[in-house]
């Protein structure tokens, strides 16, 4: 029973940590705009980022995940 609620505490934590808020920051022109993904994992935020990266590369910027 006790390694039953160890991994369930385990397994809980790792959820609650798995989706929060994340920046993508993006600079074009000297200027820098910060997008902030909401209750996203990271894998999701990296594709969303990488879609504005396609946008902004074609002003001449870039925009990276922090």
């Amino acid at each position: 029973m006790k390694k039953f609620l160890l991994v369930a505490v385990i397994v809980s934590a790792a959820l609650v940590s798995c989706k929060k808020n994340r920046t993508c920051s993006c600079t074009a022109d000297g200027e820098t705009l910060d997008t902030v993904l909401t209750n996203t994992t990271k894998s999701e935020a990296q594709t969303k980022c990488d879609a504005l990266n396609v946008l902004v590369t074609l002003e001449g910027g870039t925009c990276k995940l922090k």
